[in-house]
């Protein structure tokens, strides 16, 4: 959250092995700026122990680019798009998620109750830092199947032939984009999305409301339900 956060941490415990995620929004009240962001998270990768081993993110530039911090360091790259570790073909249904991972020449069906494309590059990065310590695929595979979703991030839940995805959980511009893809994505039954928008970002929220009700304006639900008359007014200009 603050200026030398990841150094504390890591004067008690460096890291053999690091992974970043992404460089999101999520903290710019506090930093200011995503280069303000990326320049704090890089830490982890500085402060990786000698010779250890870095997992990134090959689709987020920022992250991509602390591949060039360290020449000492094993560096897997994991993307949707590009790296290493990729994964093909996500699809959804009642069991979750379901997408075909790409690595080392290997490939395997996984599928999660987790849903959402972010919960597949997850799960990427999880696949770099197992196949750095020598698990199979096919056991990567395994475990991916038994993981529960956080509650209220993404929580697939079922009741009385109704699907409901509950990303109730304060929501940010990537989960609640990947939210609204994910709905989409879904082939059967009709479309209703519940929301009040995205809080505690700042001199953006509007911006990002904006832009996440234009989203949902092109995304051809059924349904849409806005909460609270004033909070969500940004997201109705946007739809």
């Amino acid at each position: 959250r603050y200026e030398g956060n990841i150094d504390e941490l890591c004067d008690i415990a460096e890291p053999d092995i690091s992974v970043v995620t992404n460089i999101g929004v999520a903290h710019l009240e506090t930093f200011g700026s995503q280069d303000a962001i990326a320049r704090t998270k890089s830490t982890i990768v500085k402060r990786t122990k000698p010779n250890g081993k870095t997992v990134l993110n090959a689709d987020d530039e920022r992250v991509k680019a602390m591949g060039n911090l360290r020449d000492d360091l094993e560096i897997t790259y994991a993307g949707l798009e590009s790296g290493d570790i990729q994964a093909r073909d996500i699809r959804y249904g009642p069991d979750g998620m379901t997408f075909t991972v790409l690595s080392n020449g290997e490939e395997k069906d996984f599928t999660m109750q987790l849903l959402g494309s972010h919960n597949a590059q997850n799960m990427l990065l999880a696949v770099g830092v197992a196949r750095s310590l020598g698990l199979r695929l096919t056991t990567m595979a395994m475990a991916a199947s038994r993981m529960e979703p956080v509650e209220h991030r993404l929580e697939l839940k079922l009741h009385d032939g109704i699907t409901v995805i509950d990303d109730a959980f304060n929501s940010n511009p990537v989960g609640a984009k990947n939210a609204v893809e994910t709905l989409t994505a879904f082939e059967n039954g009709r479309k209703i999305i519940i929301t009040p928008g995205m809080i505690e970002l700042g001199e953006i929220q509007d911006v990002k409301n904006r832009e996440f009700g234009e989203q949902i304006g092109t995304a051809n639900l059924d349904l849409v339900i806005l909460v609270g008359q004033n909070q969500t007014k940004t997201i109705r200009e946007g739809i």
